[in-house]
């Protein structure tokens, strides 16, 4: 495993949630559709701008030097985010192969989209999963979440490198990074993001 530095150790966080010092997920306010689809971490990028969209209050968050952090590429994210999807198609005992036709042209579709948002990629998958079965709906998007921390939890920190915001809009003059936290030792570093 190679360990990355990081040129910035100063992310964004976007929430809705009353103020805090230490992240919680499981009392983090979410909005429709805004669950732990890449895993249970706190969810911060690399640009204020792009927090925001996540909630109207955005902290601050410093991570270590030494922390050790996996970056994904764009080429790379859609592997790692179709491993994720397809191992709880088969936890929910949907057979891929035997789906409708539509159902693999859209589910498809949304492994690809994970080049340039893996988060709206997953969240894209589970509305194709529940629009085309409902019954399993809610057990696909536990078991993704899941798998996304088994595969992601061993390292301090994940980087979604060069992806963009849901809307497909660079902000700023790079593209987005989608960056996740899951040691929860750094999660605890928090100032208010003042303009």
């Amino acid at each position: 495993m190679k360990i990355y530095k990081i040129a910035s150790p100063t992310f964004y966080h976007g929430t809705d949630s009353p103020e805090f010092n230490e992240f919680d997920s499981s009392k983090a306010t979410k909005g429709d559709q805004h669950y732990n689809p890449l895993g249970e971490a706190m969810y911060v990028t690399d640009k204020p701008d792009f927090a925001n969209m996540f909630g109207k209050n955005v902290y601050e968050v410093d991570v270590p030097d030494d922390a050790k952090i996996k970056k994904i590429n764009p080429s790379k994210a859609a592997s790692a985010i179709g491993d994720i999807l397809n191992r709880a198609l088969k936890k929910v005992k949907i057979d891929y192969w035997s789906t409708d036709l539509n159902f693999k042209m859209v589910y498809q579709e949304q492994i690809k989209k994970a080049e340039y948002s893996p988060y709206e990629a997953i969240i894209d998958a589970v509305s194709a999963v529940t629009a085309y079965f409902p019954k399993v709906a809610n057990e696909y998007e536990d078991w993704v979440s899941k798998i996304a921390t088994q595969k992601f939890a061993k390292f301090d920190v994940v980087v979604f490198v060069g992806t963009n915001n849901p809307n497909d809009i660079f902000i700023g003059e790079s593209p987005t990074q989608e960056i996740l936290i899951f040691n929860k030792a750094f999660q605890k570093v928090f100032r208010e993001y003042k303009k």
